[in-house]
C-alpha cells in the first residue's frame, strides 16, 4: 500500500471513468491467458484499482499505466521484469503492443505502444487478433 507522502501524488493521478475502463478491457484481455504468477498479478491489480492506485498517462504513441503499490503481497514470483506481454495486430495499422513490468515481485506498470511510433487512439484499439509473448 501508498504511503502518505505517495498517496497524495496517487489521488492527483486518479483513473477517470473512461481511462478505468481501458485498465480494466486491456488487463482481462492480458490475464486470459495462464502463465507463472498469473493469479499474483490479477491481486494486485484488482487492489489497485479499489484503491485508486493506478496513474494513466497517454501521449500520442505511448501510453503508460502506473501502478502505485508498495510492500503487496503476493507477491509475483519474477523479481524483475516482464512477465507476460501482447501484441494486438490492428487492420492497416501498426500493432500495438502491451507490456505488465514487475519490479520487486510488483506489477509497477503496463507500457502500451507502437513499434513505429503512431499515434495510438485509445478508443479504436482492436483485441480480437492478439498474440501473447511469456
Amino acid at each position: 500500500m501508498c504511503d502518505k507522502e505517495n498517496t497524495s501524488i496517487v489521488e492527483q493521478m486518479k483513473l477517470s471513468p473512461s481511462e478505468k475502463v481501458f485498465v480494466l478491457l486491456w488487463t482481462k484481455k492480458l490475464l486470459c491467458v495462464d502463465f507463472e504468477g498469473v493469479d499474483a498479478i490479477k491481486k494486485q491489480i484488482e487492489h489497485a484499482l479499489q484503491f485508486d492506485l493506478i496513474s494513466f498517462y497517454h501521449h500520442n504513441a505511448n501510453i503508460w499505466i502506473g501502478f502505485h503499490l508498495d510492500n503487496f503481497e503476493p507477491l509475483h514470483p519474477k523479481k524483475l521484469g516482464v512477465p507476460i506481454s501482447m501484441t494486438a495486430f490492428q487492420e492497416n495499422k501498426a500493432p500495438i503492443f502491451f507490456v505488465i513490468h514487475v519490479k520487486n515481485g510488483i506489477i509497477i506498470e503496463i507500457e502500451v505502444g507502437t513499434d513505429d511510433l503512431s499515434n495510438i487512439d485509445i478508443n479504436c484499439i482492436d483485441l480480437t487478433n492478439v498474440e501473447y509473448h511469456m
